[in-house]
């Protein structure tokens, strides 16, 4: 294996792009319902942009999305805060060291609200 240059710095997810069939449809749901800031296309919440194009949604079940929480509360009150709104959840699942759940939004798309413990071994923050 070769060995990592020491000045690199960690990468971190600043943006994600994804086709949908009816893009301002699909901002307009981000914004209701997760509380995205709209900004014609683009979206943003916390360190989050999300930026859909017209296109065919992905619809593959093995491709999701997740949002990192600060907490294991704080998922348990996303969830609360969708229940109430009426929106389809996946079941809660976690154990010490992660909380989840799972929603789809109206193209398809799976997004996951998760807190997770950040393993040592990783050598990094969360």
């Amino acid at each position: 294996m070769v060995e990592r240059d020491p000045q690199l710095e960690r990468l971190s997810l600043g943006h994600l792009q994804l086709p949908a069939e009816k893009p301002a449809e699909l901002a307009r749901w981000y914004a209701e319902q997760l509380d995205f800031k709209v900004h014609g296309l683009h979206m943003r919440s916390g360190g989050s942009l999300i930026v859909f194009v017209e296109g065919n949604p992905l619809q593959n079940k093995q491709v999701h999305f997740g949002f990192r929480l600060s907490s294991k509360e704080a998922v348990l009150i996303w969830h609360r805060d969708l229940k109430r709104k009426n929106l389809s959840l996946g079941e809660m699942e976690g154990n010490e060291l992660y909380q989840a759940f799972r929603i789809h939004d109206p193209e398809g798309n799976e997004i996951e609200f998760f807190w997770q413990e950040t393993p040592s071994h990783f050598g990094i923050g969360a």
